[in-house]
């Protein structure tokens, strides 16, 4: 299963990229919104953004990318549990609250 990570924080990006390839993903990591553009525009299985990135916000993006490719997976992680409103920001996704339950992220891919 193909993964896109987008993490603004360095530590939780490789913690999670980490976990995630030892489980068997192939997880591509990255930064900001505009690096993953710059890198990618491959189709994945499921996408991992946060919902606050600098610059382009998390479900901007998840928006334009479910345009190129709609089947992919949406789930958004946070560190804010009252996001105003603390609703799924895309129809059908699915937004965790950091710190990320692993187990509970690998049921949702």
């Amino acid at each position: 299963m193909r993964i896109l990570l987008i993490e603004d924080d360095p530590r939780s990006l490789f913690a999670l990229q980490s976990v995630l390839q030892s489980r068997g993903y192939d997880v591509a990591g990255y930064a900001t919104a505009e690096e993953a553009d710059r890198c990618n525009g491959h189709p994945y299985d499921a996408a991992i953004i946060d919902i606050r990135l600098p610059g382009e916000q998390g479900p901007d993006y998840a928006r334009r990318l479910l345009a190129q490719h709609p089947d992919t997976r949406i789930l958004f992680v946070t560190a804010y549990d009252s996001i105003p409103p603390l609703n799924t920001p895309i129809p059908g996704s699915v937004v965790l609250i950091k710190p990320i339950d692993v187990d509970l992220l690998t049921r949702l891919l």
